[in-house]
Parts: C-alpha cells; sequence; structure tokens
C-alpha cells in the first residue's frame, strides 16, 4: 500500500476491470499534460495580445473587444461588449470546470481527508493573505486598494505547465501538493469574488436565484443525470445571478455544486454488464468475419457497452473530462488574448515607475507567495497538524511557492474587476502580473532544478 498521501488512492482496484475502471476515473497523467498544453497556449496567446497592443494595429486590436453583441426577444434583450462577454459570460464555463474539480477534490481527492488536506489549507491560506496584507501595505486606501487580491491568484496552468518541464527532477507528489494548493486557492478566489467584487444586491433578482439554484439540487437529489435540464437551468442562473449584481461566474461554480456525483451503475454491475457483453461478442466472432460492418449484432454490442461504461461514470467526471481539453485550449487562451494586450505606451515609465500597485502586485506575488506559502508549511508540519511526504523537503517547498506566484489569468481577472472602470490602473496591474509572473517562473525553476541536483537529499 503506498504511504504517500498524495499519490495513494483512495480505495485499492480489487479485480482487473475495476484497475481498468480506476485508470479512467483518475486521469492524473492526463491532467498534467493538459495543464502544460494549456500553459504553452496561454503564453502564446499572451505574446500575440502584446504584440498588437504595441503595433499599428493597436486601435483594432481594442476596438475589436469594445463590439456590442446582444441577445433578444420582444423587448428583452440583453446587451454587452464583447470583452464583457468573455470575461463573464465565457469565464463562466471556466468556473463551472473549477466548480467539478473543487467538488471532485472534496468528495475523493486529495481535500476529502482531513488530515491529508489541512497542510494543503494551510499552505494556500499563507499563499492568499500574506500576499493581499503585502499589497494593503502599499496601496492601503483610495481606487487602488481595490486590487487588493490580485496577488493572491495562482495559474494552475502555467504553475504546472512550468514544474513538467523540469521533468523527472520534480517528484510527483510535488506535482499533486501544487495541483491541490490552487484547488484551495481557487475556492478562496471564488470567495472573494462573490463577496468583494460583486455589485450592490438586487434581492428579488437574487431571491430568483436562490430558487433556481434549489430547483437544481432538486433535480440532483432526484437522481437525474441527463445534461439537459442542468444546462437550462445552469443558463438561467447565470442570468439571474448577473440581474441580481452578483458576477456571472459565481453562476458557474453554484451549478457545478448541482451536478450528481454518483454513477448510476455499481463498479461491480459495471463488472457483470462487460463481461455478459464481451462474452456475447465473443460468441458472435467468426474467422472469416474481417471487420464490424460484417456483425449487427457485434454493432449492437459494442453501443450496449459504450452505453455500460457511461452509466459507470458520475455526470461530475464525464462533463469535467468533456469541458477540460476545451476550456484549456479555447477559452482560456481567448481570455488571455482578450486581456493581456498592455500598450507600453500607455505605461508612465518615470520617476514614478514602478508605481505602488505594480511594485504591490509584483512583491505580493513573489515574496508574499513565497512567504506565506512556505511559512505556513512549515509550522503546520513543526505543529503535527499535516506531514510532508517523504520525497519533498522545504527546499521543494520553497519552489513550490515561488511557482505559485504565477498568478496571470486569475490575477488579470480579478484586475479587470477591481480597475474596470479605471483604465491606466488596470495596466499598472496587468504590468505588475506579467513582471511577477515571469520573475516567480524563473525563480521557481532555478530553485527546484537546483534542489533536483541534489539537494533534495538535504531538503
Amino acid at each position: 500500500m503506498p504511504t504517500d498521501p498524495y499519490t495513494a488512492s483512495a480505495h485499492k482496484p480489487q479485480s482487473r476491470w475495476e484497475r481498468q475502471f480506476q485508470r479512467m476515473l483518475t486521469p492524473f497523467d492526463a491532467f498534467v499534460r493538459h495543464q502544460a498544453t494549456a500553459g504553452v497556449l496561454l503564453l502564446v496567446a499572451t505574446l500575440a495580445a502584446l504584440v498588437l497592443a504595441n503595433s499599428g494595429l493597436e486601435q483594432t486590436y481594442f476596438e475589436l473587444f469594445q463590439v456590442h453583441i446582444g441577445v433578444f426577444a420582444g423587448h428583452w434583450r440583453v446587451e454587452k461588449s464583447l470583452l464583457h462577454w468573455i470575461n463573464e459570460g465565457l469565464m463562466a464555463l471556466f468556473f463551472f470546470l473549477l466548480g467539478l474539480e473543487i467538488k471532485r477534490e472534496l468528495l475523493a481527492g486529495h481535500l476529502r481527508d482531513p488530515k491529508r488536506a489541512m497542510l494543503v489549507v494551510c499552505a494556500a491560506l499563507g499563499g492568499m493573505l500574506v500576499p493581499a496584507g503585502v499589497y494593503a501595505v502599499l496601496n492601503p486606501d483610495g481606487v487602488a486598494a481595490n486590487g487588493w487580491a490580485i496577488p493572491m491568484a495562482t495559474d494552475t496552468a502555467f504553475a504546472l505547465g512550468a514544474m513538467t518541464l523540469l521533468g523527472s527532477r520534480v517528484p510527483r507528489s510535488l506535482i499533486a501538493f501544487l495541483a491541490a494548493l490552487a484547488i484551495v486557492d481557487d475556492i478562496g478566489a471564488v470567495l472573494v469574488i462573490a463577496l468583494f467584487y460583486s455589485d450592490a444586491l438586487d434581492p428579488s433578482a437574487l431571491a430568483w436565484a436562490v430558487g433556481v439554484f434549489g430547483v437544481l439540487l432538486i433535480l440532483n437529489r432526484a437522481g437525474v443525470k441527463q445534461a439537459v435540464p442542468y444546462a437550462i437551468g445552469g443558463v438561467l442562473l447565470w442570468y439571474v445571478v448577473v440581474q441580481a449584481g452578483v458576477h456571472g461566474t459565481v453562476a458557474g461554480v453554484l451549478v457545478a455544486a448541482a451536478i450528481p456525483a454518483r454513477a448510476k451503475h455499481s463498479p461491480r454491475r459495471f463488472r457483470r454488464g462487460v463481461s455478459s457483453l464481451m462474452e456475447r461478442f465473443r460468441r458472435g466472432d467468426r474467422e472469416e468475419q474481417h471487420a464490424m460492418l460484417d456483425s449487427e449484432e457485434q454493432h449492437l454490442i459494442v453501443q450496449k457497452l459504450y452505453r455500460t461504461a457511461k452509466l459507470a461514470t458520475t455526470p461530475l467526471q464525464r462533463w469535467e473530462d468533456a469541458l477540460g481539453m476545451p476550456v484549456s485550449v479555447f477559452l482560456l487562451p481567448v481570455f488571455a488574448f482578450a486581456n493581456a494586450g498592455v500598450s507600453f505606451d500607455r505605461v508612465a515609465f518615470d520617476a514614478e515607475f514602478p508605481s505602488h500597485i505594480t511594485l504591490g502586485i509584483v512583491l505580493g506575488l513573489v515574496v508574499g507567495k513565497a512567504l506565506g506559502i512556505s511559512s505556513m508549511t512549515w509550522l503546520a508540519v513543526r505543529t503535527g497538524l499535516g506531514r510532508l511526504p517523504d520525497d519533498i523537503g522545504m527546499r521543494h517547498i520553497l519552489g513550490l511557492s515561488l511557482l505559485a506566484g504565477i498568478g496571470f489569468t486569475m490575477s488579470i481577472f480579478i484586475a479587470q474587476l477591481g480597475f474596470a472602470e479605471y483604465p491606466n490602473l488596470l495596466t499598472e496591474a496587468k504590468l505588475g502580473i506579467f513582471l511577477a509572473s515571469v520573475i516567480a517562473a524563473l525563480c521557481g525553476l532555478a530553485v527546484l532544478a537546483w534542489v533536483g541536483r541534489g539537494g533534495a537529499r538535504r531538503a
């Protein structure tokens, strides 16, 4: 039985069929590869946005995302800019996927076991509170104070992608630790957005939102596992949440909380069904048969196998798998392309550079993250609240905490919320996010590469 608390399976498979089933339900290797791919695409989209924002196409680039797009029926209409649809509409899908990941981790992942989760929670809290405190010290009041939550965030795709560049020099349990830490970090980000970055609440629309969310929970309890009712309810919930004055991305997390996490068929029933169907498939096999097209019966058996496998997985896992790649390769790069464009002509490179906003973000993400995560992890270990895996030392944690300073996607998203009406301050914030992410990535990779060359034995 594995002793590593971050890589051990929650349940040991009992048979060959269950081992195959377990591999299908816990695609951690695929998850890491997708995160690395997303990191590359995010980088490409960011560079493209920066090039366009500082070229002769600058005006075209910025005007593109101000084009208004609307949906209307009779006197009812919803009309927003393209940038607004991306940030509050498409990003709701990202937060829906985020909510699915959070729910899975709480029910069956690293965060299910309280003792296993405590170390991660302590590290994540340090990585959120200390950076926010660093920023607040430099920007205690005024409009600049709106950005206090910007350095709290960690970009999972970039951080995991950077870590995987080191290959075998990074323990797999460290990758799992970072993934779990990012989940807790994301929970904090969702709460911050809901509580501090929403407009004045509309009580009547908020009541409608509570009602729609209640219906989704009832569908879950009633055993409804089809996607259509949840999709319709999700769109309606997004609309009333926005009307209530809460940011639309919160609706994505609420819908995810209502998605069923139980399969219709148990693993035992799955084994029996597959065994029966495979036996029928073998009986219908003939030597002269060269293709599935030759046997209608075998074609029907394969279809039944597909339906049997589908019923043995949970809607939560199916939809998480289905959305993972589109969100990684399309939605997040689109968000980066729309939001990462910074015109350096608009940045005042004078005696006041860097501004307090830029400096607060850089120090918060680089110094605050490293100090907060490392110190809280050390404190949790020293007090017995948590225990590091055997192949991880505090030097690994230092490298990880530096990589967690890559805020990028979520940091830019929060910056958009905090400085939406102040373009110059938003530019300063984005510049700080870029600088901090580059510094954090280089420092984190340097520390982990050094530890991987022999420092791990002394860590």
